[in-house]
This record gives C-alpha cells, structure tokens and sequence, in this order.
C-alpha cells in the first residue's frame, strides 16, 4: 500500500482540508468505512491522472472525517465522479454540517484559483451510508439540481425473493424453476475477458453498448476480485444471463452490468440473476441489493424496466446531481 502526501489547503480551529497525492491515506486515520467507488486505485484505473482529492480531517478526533473526489473529463470542467454511480463526499452520515461547509469552501476556492469553470456533484442513493446534510447544504450554497434521478433497491429481510416478489413475476420465476433453469454465483469464475465478451454480445442483441471498454473491465476484476461478484442462470450447464455485481461496501450490493440469451427470453432468466443476487446477500448478510437506474440504449429513463424492478421488491429513491458554474460561459458537463 502507498501511503498519501499530504497537502494543507485550509485549516481552521475545527477541521483541515488536505489535498492529497499518491495511492490511498493510511486507513487508521479514517473514521468512516469507505466506499469501493472512493477508491484511489479505482479511480486511477479509469482516469488516469485526471483527479484530485480532498480530505477532511477533525483536529478533535485525529481523524479524517470526509473525502471528496473529482474527476476532469474535459479541460477546467470537473465531476464527482465521472463514469461511476455516485460522488460526492464519502464520510459517516452524521458528519457536521458546518464541517462540510468547510470542505466545500476549501473545494471551491481551490478550484476558483485554478481558473476552472465548474463544478458536478453527483449524490448517492440514501441507502448508502453517506453524510446526510449533503444535498441541504449544496441547495444552501447555490447548487442547481441539475439531474433527479430514480433509484431502485430491495432492503433485505427474513423472507425468500419468491415472498418479495409480484404474482406475475412469481409466475415466471417458477416456470423458469420447473424448466430446470438455475442461478448461481459463478465458481470458478469465467475470465475477466471470456466475461466481458459474453456481455457485450448479448448486450448488443438488445440494441445495449457496454459503459466501459474491455481492458478497464478486464483490469477491475483482476485488481478487485473482492468487490466483483459473477451470478449466472444455467440451463444444463449453457449459461442463459449473466450479471457483475459490485460489492460497494458492506452494507450494499449493486447490479452493475446484466446481459441475458434473447433466445431464452420466454424464461425470464434475469430474475433468476436477481433471485441469486439477493440470496446471496442473505448469506452474507448484506442489508440493500442497490438495482441502479432504470435507463434504455440511449440513457434516457426506462419505465418499463423501473416497472420490472418494482415488481421484483424494487422500492424507489433518488440520486441528485448538483452543477455550480464558476463562470458565465460554463455548461453542465
């Protein structure tokens, strides 16, 4: 593990703001758990060099209590974070209101003496366990709401997915079920590779791309086979549907990329790839199956699949995106 060098952008009686450079801080300094999507070696992986991040450390506790990403995808225009679900700040939900109106501060002017234009701020889904004043205090501070967007999950309970789930879709689970189609997690794995282009394929049969290119994918399952889990639905040992699953933290599973066999279509076989998902957050003990956004081929809002995921036990909540310009000139990204 590399350790952080660590550069003081402002500092009051209360808190300090670092700026930092290198791989990771030392993680007895944080008090928070941290989000797989925070981290730097993550973040390297998809944008190279393009990112800075900012630390917020309680000269109290002796602990760092908040840590902003952005990410630039386009000169003097940044994202927290681009290409992934969420930024914003990864701290514990209770985190001071005034402490996040610091970092923000220490942020802004950080980006306003670089001459840069503008600001993203992608906030999660509430199921994660992020600081819960965020969106008051962007609101506060003159942040547009740019982008509201509808989130879909299933928290988990006592019950099996066939209690959770519509008639309809009971229906076609159980037909799938009495055609001796089965899902699993995938052991052993097939390769990162073999894996990519399975999706791709069968993604492409539906009119989908895929959101990341083949040797991003390829180098996030190797480096973080972890946080990566494969569920599949079998036919007689012919995979049906396939789905990568991300392990963002201990209290959430998300449905990253799912891709099924148009010729099994009449099977459903993707709410056997939920089933499995959720069962195996049952077994280790993960409290929210996070079923993402609902979106077609080109992005735009999908409500048939919001519908599918409601019928599945899916319960709705929102992701906010808030853009601040900088200058006159300035367009959301």
């Amino acid at each position: 593990m590399i350790k952080a060098s660590l550069t003081t952008c402002q500092k009051s009686n209360q808190w300090e703001v670092f700026l930092m450079e290198g791989e990771t801080c030392e993680p007895t300094l944080v008090d928070f758990e941290p989000l797989f999507y925070y981290n730097l070696g993550l973040i390297r992986l998809i944008h190279k060099n393009r990112f800075v991040s900012f630390l917020l450390y309680s000269n109290k506790s002796k602990k760092i209590i908040g840590q902003m990403i952005l990410t630039s995808k386009k000169p003097r225009q940044w994202i927290s974070v681009a290409s992934l679900p969420f930024g914003s700040v990864n701290g514990p939900v209770n985190c001071p209101a005034p402490a996040l109106d610091f970092l923000l501060t220490t942020i802004e002017t950080w980006l306003q003496s670089n001459a840069q234009q503008s600001l993203l701020i992608k906030t999660p889904s509430p199921i994660y366990a992020t600081p819960s004043a965020m969106d008051l205090i962007l609101k506060k501070r003159r942040y547009t709401l740019y982008e509201r967007k509808i989130n879909l999950h299933i928290q988990l309970d006592h019950r099996p997915f066939v209690d959770r789930i519509s008639i309809m879709e009971k229906r076609r689970l159980l037909k799938a079920r009495k055609a001796e189609i089965s899902s699993r997690p995938l052991e052993p794995r097939p390769t990162p590779a073999d894996t990519y282009d399975w999706l791709e394929v069968h993604r492409q049969m539906r009119g989908y791309t895929l959101s990341i290119n083949k040797k991003e994918f390829c180098e996030m399952l190797l480096l973080f086979p972890e946080h990566y889990i494969l569920f599949g639905t079998e036919l007689h040992g012919k995979l049906l549907a396939l789905a990568v699953a991300v392990r963002v933290s201990p209290s959430v599973l998300f449905t990253f990329l799912l891709a099924d066999d148009p010729a099994y279509r009449h099977f459903s076989p993707q709410i056997l790839l939920y089933e499995a998902a959720y069962s195996y957050c049952q077994n280790m003990g993960i409290p929210y199956l996070d079923f993402g956004l609902s979106l077609d081929s080109t992005g735009a809002y999908k409500p048939s699949l919001a519908l599918f995921k409601r019928r599945i036990g899916g319960v709705e909540t929102f992701k906010n995106d808030w853009f601040k310009a900088f200058d006159s000139t300035s367009e959301v990204i």
